[in-house]
């Protein structure tokens, strides 16, 4: 089938962007084929093209009659770019900065940690329906690549709707998600390297429809992989991140890590909103019990002039409700006012 579709594409006329004796396959603006039970999908590179997104969709548009004139099948085409400057300077204007900008998004946070298993998922869902609770319209994005989370936690279990080419966000407890989660196999590795998951990225941001129920995003909550290299690099490149989250625990070996993330987001010019302490403690009998080490995060947090955001602690409701597919500040509890009062002091 694949083979079927790269030569129908082979016929589509590239003409009007001035690409008279070359097709759109021999070019290598068609990025991963995939066919499943009827369905098939693929990506346009614009870069190959060198084109801009309106000329895209004409061309999007060419490639979907094509093969649906040939191939009985349900289609999902999406645009992709990755094409950024290096850093903006002081003299840039605000026009090339709106380039950065996501369509129906105000605000975007990032929740990020170098060192995996601080619960960083955790707190980014939590965050997201926190904020939700005090009012604001919130989108919530799982672009951890290689370990995404986001659709367990928020129970997704379908591939998103595509509509005039956009996919359309999962709503979950009045919170608009998309994660990497549902739009590749769930058995399957991510085994990318740094190019393909900047496209990656890119098509989960850009070609979501954020405003599919009319309102725009106030927030947009980004769940990001653990480390620093090129999916951070990617992120700061291509979209305007407002501010961003460290999670870790108190143990030295996330702290060494903690410094890392902190140098990693001065020198790529992202705001460090601040940082939370996960898994701070385990209270039995009114006793704390400080598994991880005291206080570790808060105290780097000081030492660097990082904003201290709050502690958590281990609690039962945290772990069953990540088991059960149940964000905990759904519920009436100690760890729900916790984290509306971590929330608030965001501000």
């Amino acid at each position: 089938m694949k083979e079927k579709v790269l030569q129908v594409l082979k016929s589509v006329s590239l003409e009007n962007i001035g690409f008279l004796d070359k097709n759109i396959v021999d070019l290598g603006a068609i990025q991963g084929v995939v066919e499943k039970s009827g369905k098939i999908g693929f990506a346009i590179d614009l870069d190959a093209l060198k084109i801009n997104s309106e000329k895209g969709q004409e061309i999007l548009k060419k490639c979907e009659e094509a093969i649906k004139k040939e191939i009985k099948c349900e289609l999902t085409i999406v645009l992709t770019s990755h094409s950024s400057k290096e850093k903006f300077t002081e003299k840039e204007t605000r026009k090339e900065k709106s380039n950065l900008a996501v369509k129906g998004v105000k605000k975007i946070i990032a929740v990020a940690s170098a060192k995996g298993g601080v619960g960083k998922s955790t707190i980014a869902c939590n965050l997201a329906l926190a904020l939700q609770k005090i009012g604001k319209n919130v989108a919530l994005l799982d672009a951890d690549i290689y370990g995404p989370s986001i659709s367990h936690l928020m129970n997704l279990n379908e591939e998103p709707k595509v509509e005039d080419g956009l996919m359309q966000p999962f709503i979950s407890w009045n919170v608009k998600c998309m994660s990497v989660g549902s739009v590749i196999d769930k058995n399957s590795a991510g085994i990318w390297r740094g190019p393909m998951v900047t496209k990656i990225l890119h098509q989960l941001i850009h070609s979501v429809n954020w405003q599919s129920d009319g309102k725009e995003v106030d927030v947009m909550v980004i769940d990001m992989p653990p480390g620093t290299g090129d999916v951070y690099l990617s992120i700061a490149q291509n979209f305007e991140i407002d501010g961003v989250i460290i999670v870790s625990t108190p143990q030295s070996l996330s702290i060494i890590d903690v410094v890392k993330s902190i140098d990693c987001f001065k020198k790529l010019s992202i705001p460090i909103i601040g940082l939370i302490q996960n898994m701070s403690y385990l209270e039995i009998n009114s006793v704390k019990k400080y598994i991880f080490g005291c206080d570790g995060a808060k105290k780097i947090a000081n030492e660097s002039g990082v904003k201290f955001l709050g502690e958590i602690p281990i609690l039962e409701e945290i772990s069953d409700s990540s088991e059960k597919k149940y964000p905990f500040v759904l519920n009436e509890s100690e760890a729900q006012k916790l984290f509306l009062r971590l929330v608030k002091n965001l501000k």
